[in-house]
């Protein structure tokens, strides 16, 4: 559509054209000049002379002549008479000039037109005076080599009812003398009674129905007898030969005369125009012409020819290649032409570029009136940048801009629709190759320059279509379009038209070329015309884009007698382009699917080649067709069973062609025995990996009894694995296997399998064809499932009863786990294989693990191995993948773990959220919080969890599953602050005193020891937790506390001095004796411990005498070792002290206080007592002064 801003300054312009005559005026200030120097020549010189006027075309030249006659037109002494030469060019130019001077002179009154002149009248006759022949009408026919002398003659005509009135008028008075002679009876009587009476009565009847008939218009009454008169003229023409040269300018001279007669003063001015436009022969002859007219007779005084002026317009290069046209002979003429023909020589110079621009806008003022002035600006603009270019001189002449403004103007009134800017484009591109422009606007590649499309909307391609095209604005570019469009159905170019419809009017000229031509496509067209739309989507399309898809969609649905069959077949290319239709239309589904069907009625000796190139194209239309509803698949007819057999081998090679055997099932006639055939030979044990496929399809086939056809194939299965042949056990086991799950007939899998797995033929096979270790897998399997404590023959059975599997692994034992593994993982066996030997009667553990390790390591995409499995089963596979150190793979990981995190990447942690909390499970819980993406959710449940524990689940923490303490401290190093009660430390202490009588050790933790889980305890517990460690630990008979210390030695530490320095008692007397008690000199690490506590409260102790001298006994070797240096064998040697600086003082107090001397001398041990108390020094032994520093 027009923008309607431009739509708007159409309204109320009046159109007119602008004439191609010279301008009047002077409107570029050059012409004027020019006008008034030859007007003052021609003034002021009594004797004519030849005047060249040289000048580009278009510069003005005309102009220059108007100008001429308006100056002259004031006075009635000089005329100008303009001489055409293009005009008269294929005429005898000598009269032609003659005439049209005749009749020049004639309008300026310099000739009298005599009366009743000029041709047609009336002439005497041709040898008449000698003074007619000096008239110049008279002049002018013999000019014309003709003269006429006409005579008319007249005759009158009488008409037939005249005639007829006449004879009446005769026959009447001889009939009354008839009348009057003969008697009544006689026949002259009658004879005269007829011709008096019946004669007038005839006449007046005639007369009657004349004038009846012709009712208006009658002619008068006299006039009906007699007619018009008969007129006969004669006319005598007089021709003669072409007159000579010299005849004509007698002519030439008597009209001069005539002209000149009575006024001396008259000067004529000759102007040859056009002269450089006609050919170069034609204007030799004029130029030769006009010379016989103007040039001066041999120098007579009297010569008229001296008062008349020649003046030539004339392009230069042009003229001169008149003369270079003949030969080179005239160059040398060519070059002195202008100084040999004309005496006086004047050039016109072209319009300055800012006058022109003036000048071109007034034009259109005048052929636009009541336009905006914006459209005469934006007119200019395309006019400058399009259109000045495109002329040679690169400035525009008049006549250029009025005739550029003239097709403006008649393009405009014939496209109301088109904007004056799109218009004035178009009027620009018609200056160049319009036929390319159309193309490249066609094509999208026609571009403007920015100068130009500002001043245009943005609609302009469609509004120069219309102009080109001769159509309605909406329609063209439809028009214009069309063979882009045609061009892009034929190739099938899906580039081509994306970049089409992203151009303005694109998708509905697409689709509407293809609404009118889909009707005359053959297949071959529409499926070409197809591939054009391929990346095309129904949802993403345009409407018209869908719109032309499902026109061809609907051709195709008409073409039966296409190439479907086996003869000339589709291509897979043609197929994928039927797809992107049925894309479109899926109402044409049922006519595909009926034109695929196949019938072949003769048998073929190369049938198998013929299938195997229909399959492809076949398979492709209908994997599509099968994705829609109630599709119910194609029938298949061929001229035997075996062919059918062949053709369902061929779908089954293909890994995405198997899933569609169901889909091209066999004809209704067909049915019984195609499926008998197939089912036959799977009896036989023809089973192959492929035959799974096939059977799959016969049971799926729509139209089929499932459970029917279901049970047969099953029964068909185990009949042709109970042959025994291995391949056909492995082909027929795995079929079985696989659709045991089936949800709705797998059961009836599962019953064949399970007859075959506790049948003779499985021990037969298990006996015989054990020669590989699939086969031995699989019976392993088979087995395993479905009869685990098999009924071996006499002397086969184990002791414990289970199944002899060492039948099995005769094979190496790793090749079959590896083989059975592969089954867990292709059948899906795993869970089931977990079921069964998570029995108390499944006894191989080894067999358990080893599989289980496999499973890990090739399930790495968690097929089998599944969350749920994880859950289900997770204490079996915690013990038989939890292996120690040397079983660890390559990163040191055990087998759980890998599991484990594999299963966290995948869902395993959105499970163990969902799922209610299990002590089990904490090895998991453990990873699931250390994981990349831990879970606050999970966290909170297990925080919960862990304050639900008893004493006993605590105690069964610490002495076996220690996962349990790995989650509660990794927990507190996330940040939580556990605050555990009573039932917690309860089994610390009852820990510490396994601990003590040696039926524990310190739990193995990974995220801490066993001081971290005391921190644990919350505060208002912890002082109770100590107070029961001094009560049941210390003070309940002990002498040794040695296992303790590592773990417990900081809290002891805290408990005994809190004792010491509680208010004096039974408790404070307890604990003093047990710790003079547990100072044996058999156990020295313990003897620093309780020296080190002694001096941690050193000033807060009371003792009795009797304490202190106990004391003294129990700890003066142990203090004199820590603070006395020892007398090494070498005085060389550096001593070194047993007591750090920072413990030092406290220690002296403890042993000034009990009165040990340690001031001088040295401390010599005994060298066998010293290795005795290196030897029983315990292992992991620690400095006491650290379990003090707690």
């Amino acid at each position: 559509m027009v923008n309607e801003e431009q739509a708007g300054e159409r309204e109320g312009i009046i159109f007119s054209f602008l004439p191609d005559s010279p301008a009047p005026t002077d409107e570029f200030g050059t012409h004027q000049r020019v006008a008034d120097s030859i007007a003052s020549a021609v003034k002021t010189n009594a004797e004519g002379m030849t005047i060249g006027l040289a000048g580009e075309w278009g510069s003005g030249k005309s102009s220059v002549i108007s100008m001429l006659d308006k100056l002259w037109q004031k006075e009635d002494l000089v005329t100008v008479f303009t001489f055409d030469a293009w005009a008269h060019e294929r005429d005898s130019l000598r009269r032609s000039f003659l005439e049209e001077l005749i009749t020049h002179l004639q309008s300026a009154t310099w000739l009298e037109k005599m009366p009743g002149s000029g041709e047609g009248r009336l002439a005497s006759d041709p040898e008449s005076d000698d003074e007619d022949k000096c008239r110049p009408d008279i002049m002018r026919q013999e000019l014309r080599h003709r003269r006429e002398h006409t005579v008319i003659t007249t005759k009158p005509q009488i008409t037939g009812l005249g005639i007829s009135f006449a004879l009446c008028t005769l026959l009447m008075p001889i009939g009354v003398a008839l009348l009057a002679a003969g008697t009544i009876t006689g026949p002259r009587f009658w004879i005269g009674l007829l011709l008096a009476a019946v004669s007038p009565v005839l006449m007046c009847l005639g007369l009657g129905y004349h004038y009846w008939a012709r009712k208006e218009g009658t002619a008068s009454f006299l006039g009906e007898f007699i007619g018009k008169s008969r007129d006969t003229t004669r006319t005598s023409t007089h021709r003669g030969v072409d007159p000579t040269s010299i005849e004509f300018r007698e002519y030439y001279e008597e009209i001069l005369e005539l002209a000149f007669e009575g006024c001396p003063e008259r000067k004529l001015v000759v102007v040859l125009d056009n002269l450089d436009r006609i050919a170069p022969d034609m204007a030799k002859l004029a130029w030769a012409t006009m010379r016989t007219f103007v040039r001066p007779g041999c120098g007579a005084e009297n010569d008229l020819r001296k008062r008349v002026w020649l003046i030539v317009p004339f392009e230069p290069e042009k003229i001169k290649e008149l003369w270079e046209a003949n030969s080179k002979s005239d160059l040398h003429l060519a070059r002195t032409f202008k100084e040999k023909a004309f005496q006086i020589l004047y050039r016109v110079a072209p319009p300055l570029t800012s006058r022109w621009q003036k000048y071109f806008k007034d034009l259109l003022r005048e052929a636009l009136k009541n336009a905006p002035e914006k459209t005469f600006h934006d007119i200019y603009q395309i006019f400058r940048v399009k259109a000045v270019p495109v002329y040679e001189r690169g400035t525009p002449t008049p006549r250029e801009m009025k005739v550029f403004i003239n097709r403006v103007t008649a393009v405009a009134q014939q496209h109301a629709d088109v904007a004056l800017q799109e218009v004035a484009l178009y009027a620009s591109l018609e200056l160049g190759d319009i036929k390319t422009a159309v193309n490249d606007l066609a094509n999208g590649e026609l571009e403007m320059p920015g100068a130009v499309t500002d001043v245009l909307s943005d609609d302009w391609p469609s509004g120069l279509a219309a102009i080109h095209f001769g159509v309605e604005r909406d329609d063209a570019n439809e028009v214009l379009l069309r063979p882009r469009i045609q061009e892009i159905l034929a190739t099938g170019n899906a580039a081509d038209l994306a970049k089409l419809l992203n151009e303005t009017g694109g998708p509905e000229s697409f689709n509407t070329h293809v609404q009118d031509s889909a009707k005359d496509l053959d297949f071959t067209g529409v499926l070409q015309a197809s591939r054009a739309l391929r990346d095309q989507k129904p949802g993403a399309a345009l409407i018209h884009v869908s719109r032309a898809a499902q026109r061809l969609a609907g051709r195709l649905s008409t073409m039966h007698d296409g190439p479907w069959g086996l003869e000339d077949t589709l291509t897979p290319d043609d197929a994928h382009a039927v797809v992107g239709l049925l894309e479109f239309n899926p109402g044409i589904r049922h006519s595909i699917s009926h034109f695929l069907s196949l019938t072949v009625p003769d048998e073929n000796a190369d049938m198998e080649s013929l299938l195997s190139e229909w399959v492809p194209a076949a398979t492709v239309i209908v994997n599509h067709l099968s994705e829609g509803p109630a599709f119910r698949g194609i029938s298949i007819s061929l001229p035997d069973a075996d062919s059918y057999l062949t053709l369902l081998g061929i779908l089954s090679k293909d890994p995405v062609n198997r899933k569609l055997i169901k889909y091209f099932g066999p004809a209704d006639e067909k049915k019984d025995e195609y499926r008998e055939h197939v089912l036959n030979r799977i009896r036989n044990g023809a089973i192959t990996d492929d035959d799974a496929y096939i059977l799959d399809g016969l049971i799926d086939m729509p139209g089929w009894d499932r459970q029917e056809i279901t049970s047969q194939v099953a029964m068909a299965v185990k009949s042709g694995v109970s042959q025994g042949v291995p391949d056909a056990i492995l082909s027929g086991c795995g079929f079985l296997l696989e659709r045991r799950s089936d949800a709705e007939h797998g059961y009836l899998f599962a019953a064949a399998l399970q007859e075959y797995g506790v049948s003779l033929q499985l021990r037969s096979a298990l006996a015989q064809h054990h020669a590989t270790p699939e086969l031995a897998a699989l019976c392993a399997a088979l087995l395993t499932l479905y009869n685990p404590r098999l009924d071996l023959p006499e002397g086969q059975e184990s002791e414990e009863g289970r199944p002899q599997f060492d039948l099995v692994f005769d094979q190496p034992a790793d090749l079959v786990v590896k083989a059975m593994a592969a089954l867990c993982i292709k059948y899906n066996l795993a869970s089931e294989f977990l079921v069964t030997v998570s029995r108390e009667e499944w006894q191989d553990e080894t067999l358990v693990s080893e599989l289980l390790r496999e499973l890990v390591s090739r399930d790495s995409n968690a097929q089998v191995l599944t969350s749920d499995v994880f859950m289900g089963h997770h204490a079996l596979l915690k013990t038989a993948l939890d292996v120690e150190a040397e079983e660890q793979d390559e990163e040191g990981t055990s087998p759980y773990v890998t599991l484990t995190e594999r299963l966290l990447a995948a869902d395993l942690l959105a499970k163990l959220e969902t799922a209610p909390a299990d002590i089990q499970l904490m090895p998991a819980y453990y990873r699931a919080i250390r994981h990349d993406g831990k879970s606050p959710c999970l966290a909170g449940k297990l925080q919960d969890f862990l304050h639900t524990l008893d004493e006993s689940q605590w105690s069964n923490a610490l002495q076996e599953d220690m996962w349990t303490l790995d989650v509660l401290l990794q927990l507190r190093d996330d940040g939580w602050s556990p605050n555990l009660g009573r039932k917690f430390a309860n089994a610390l202490v009852a820990h510490a005193k396994n601990m003590i009588d040696g039926s524990a050790g310190p739990p193995a933790l990974v995220s801490g020891d066993l001081s971290d889980l005391i921190d644990c305890i919350a505060h208002y517990e912890r002082k109770p937790f100590r107070r029961k460690l001094v009560d049941d630990i210390l003070t309940n008979g002990s002498s040794s506390i040695l296992p303790l210390l590592r773990s417990y030695g900081g809290e002891l530490h805290e408990a005994v001095g809190q004792e010491l320095v509680a208010p004096a008692g039974a408790r404070r007397t307890a604990v003093k004796d047990a710790m003079a008690h547990l100072a044996n000199p058999e156990l020295p690490e313990q003897e620093r411990w309780i020296v080190h506590v002694l001096a941690s409260y050193v000033d807060a102790i009371d003792l009795s005498k009797e304490e202190t001298q106990r004391f003294h006994d129990r700890l003066h070797d142990p203090l004199r070792k820590m603070l006395v240096t020892t007398n090494q064998s070498d005085p060389d040697t550096p001593t070194e002290k047993s007591v750090d600086e920072e413990h030092r003082p406290q220690i002296e107090r403890l042993a000034e206080m009990l009165g040990v001397d340690v001031s001088e001398g040295t401390y010599e041990p005994d060298q066998q007592s010293g290795a005795a108390e290196e030897a029983e020094k315990p292992t992991g032994e620690v400095d006491p002064a650290e379990t003090a520093e707690g």
